[in-house]
C-alpha cells in the first residue's frame, strides 16, 4: 500500500466530509478506492490507534479525533495528509516491477517534514537528485499533452 504524495486534488476535505469545516488540502492516493479517505500524519499519539509508518510518520488512527483537532484548528497542513484512494499491488507484485526497474527507490529524506514539502515541488527535488537519465523528468509538465 502507498500514497501519491504530489497529486494535490481541486476539491479540499469539507468538500467530501460534513463534519470538516476546514479548507485542508486533499490528494488523490491512488486508483484503489478512491472512494475512501486515508492519512499519514506526524501526530502519533494525539490520534489514537496510529500505525507508525517510519520514523514519526503514522498511518490512520482514530478519524473522529483526527477530525476533532482538525476542526479546532490543532493540526497544520504539515502534520496531517489526506488522500481519497491508494495505491495497491497484489502479492510480490511491487517486487516484480521494482526488479522491472519500473520503479526507482529513494531514502525519505525529509523525515517527518515530508509531509511539509511543497507537493509541486516534491517530484521535481526526488527526479533531480536522481541526476542523469531522470533528469528530464524533474522539467516535465504535469500533463504533458498539454506542453
Amino acid at each position: 500500500m502507498g500514497f501519491v504524495l504530489n497529486h494535490k486534488l481541486n476539491k479540499t476535505l469539507d468538500y467530501f466530509v460534513e463534519q470538516c469545516p476546514v479548507k485542508q488540502d486533499l490528494f488523490r492516493g491512488g486508483p484503489v478506492e478512491m472512494e475512501n479517505l486515508y492519512y499519514i500524519h506526524r501526530l502519533g499519539s494525539k490520534i489514537p490507534n496510529s500505525i507508525e509508518i517510519e520514523n514519526g510518520l503514522f498511518w490512520s488512527g482514530d478519524f473522529k479525533m483526527a477530525m476533532a483537532l482538525v476542526k479546532k484548528e490543532e493540526i497544520q497542513s504539515s502534520d496531517i495528509r489526506f488522500f481519497l484512494g491508494y495505491a495497491g499491488w497484489g502479492y510480490d507484485q511491487l517486487m516484480q516491477e521494482i526488479k522491472c526497474q519500473t520503479w526507482e527507490l529513494v531514502e525519505n529524506g525529509y523525515g517527518q517534514k515530508l509531509l511539509s514539502v511543497d507537493p509541486k515541488i516534491l517530484w521535481k527535488n526526488e527526479m533531480s537528485k536522481l541526476g542523469g537519465r531522470y533528469k528530464i523528468w524533474s522539467n516535465a509538465p504535469p500533463d504533458p499533452q498539454l506542453n
